[in-house]
C-alpha cells in the first residue's frame, strides 16, 4: 500500500467519520449509530476454478445497525473502497468483493447451523473517489457491452455507489462530521487557484486535528508545514508557505510568456496522457503546487 492508501484507511476507520460518510451520502439522516459499529475482517479468501486459493483485501468493512422508525432494524456490512484514480473495471471489482462477503457469511452460516443467532447480513459498498477528473463512465456492468435493449433485462447489472469528493457542493460538505468536512473540503478547494486563496481565510481550517492535517498533506501532495508535536494544527498558518510556493500573488500570471508557455503545454500534455501530478513535477523539476495551478487554468 502507498501512503495515500494507508492514511485514508487510518482516518476513515474512526467510527464517527465512517458513520458520517454513510449517513450523509446515502440516508441524509443518522441511521447508523457510530457507537454500534465494529470492525470486520477485511481479508476475504476464496477458491478459484483451478483449486487454488486467492485473497482479496478490502479497504474498510464495518458491521453496524441500520436504524428505522419501527422495530425492523437491520445489521448491515458497510464497506469503503478508496480510489485516488479512476478504475474503469471498478464495477467488476465491487461485484466480486461483495460476492466474497456474502460467501464468507454463508460459510460461517453452514459451519454454525446450531447457532440460531447467526443471520446473513446485507452488504453496502461505497467507492470514495478523490481524483479531479470526472468519473462518468463504467459505473455499472452493462456499460461495458453494446447491448440490444431487448437483451438487457436478461443480464444482471451491478452498479457501483460512487462518492466523488470534488463534486460535493460546499453546502453538502457542511453536513459531514467536522473531520471529514475539513478533509473533503480541502481536497476540493485545493484544485483551483481561487480555491487555494479561499482556504487561506477559511475558518474551517484554523484548527485541524493532526491526523487530518497529515491526511490533507499526503492526499493533496502539498508541502504544508506544521509542528509535529501538536495535537491540533492551524492549516491557515501552515499554508503561508504553500501560498508562496504556489505563486498565488501574480507570479504565475507574470510568467506566461515564451518558455513558460511551452512548459505549461508540456505539463498539460503529460497530464492528458495519464501522468499524475507528482510524476510530472518530478520529471520537470517543478513544485507540485505549481503543476496543480497550471492544470487548474
Amino acid at each position: 500500500m502507498n501512503k495515500k492508501d494507508i492514511i485514508l484507511k487510518k482516518v476513515l476507520s474512526n467510527n464517527e467519520r465512517f458513520a458520517s460518510i454513510f449517513n450523509n451520502y446515502f440516508f441524509k439522516d443518522n441511521r447508523i449509530d457510530p457507537s454500534k459499529l465494529k470492525d470486520c475482517n477485511i481479508e476475504l479468501t476464496n477458491e478459484s476454478v483451478n483449486g487454488e486459493y486467492f485473497n482479496r483485501l478490502r479497504d474498510l468493512i464495518k458491521e453496524g445497525l441500520f436504524k428505522t422508525d419501527d422495530k425492523n432494524n437491520n445489521y448491515v456490512l458497510f464497506g469503503i473502497e478508496n480510489q485516488t484514480s479512476i478504475d474503469k473495471y471498478m464495477a467488476f471489482r465491487i461485484m466480486l468483493y461483495d460476492a466474497l462477503l456474502y460467501d464468507y457469511q454463508l460459510m460461517n452460516f453452514k459451519n454454525n447451523k446450531k447457532d440460531a443467532k447467526i443471520k446473513l447480513k446485507p452488504v453496502i459498498t461505497l467507492v470514495i473517489y478523490y481524483g479531479t477528473k470526472k468519473w462518468k463512465n463504467n459505473l455499472d456492468i452493462h456499460s461495458f457491452f453494446k447491448l440490444d435493449p431487448s437483451l438487457k433485462e436478461y443480464i444482471q447489472n451491478y452498479k457501483i455507489k460512487l462518492l466523488s469528493v470534488n463534486e460535493l457542493s460546499l453546502e453538502e460538505l457542511e453536513l459531514y462530521n467536522n473531520d471529514i468536512k475539513q478533509l473533503f473540503k480541502f481536497i476540493k478547494m485545493s484544485n483551483t487557484k481561487e480555491g487555494i486563496k479561499d482556504i487561506l481565510t477559511d475558518n474551517d481550517f484554523k484548527e485541524v486535528k493532526k491526523e487530518i492535517a497529515e491526511a490533507i498533506k499526503i492526499i493533496t501532495d502539498s508541502d504544508i508545514k506544521f509542528n509535529e508535536g501538536d495535537d491540533e494544527v492551524s492549516m491557515c498558518k501552515g499554508l503561508e508557505e504553500f501560498k508562496k510556493e504556489a505563486m498565488l500573488e501574480g507570479k504565475l500570471e507574470g510568467r506566461l510568456e515564451g518558455k513558460e508557455e511551452a512548459r505549461h503545454e508540456v505539463v498539460k500534455t503529460m497530464h492528458s496522457n495519464g501522468f499524475d501530478i507528482k510524476t510530472i513535477a518530478k520529471a520537470l523539476s517543478l513544485d507540485i503546487n505549481y503543476v496543480k495551478l497550471v492544470l487548474s487554468k
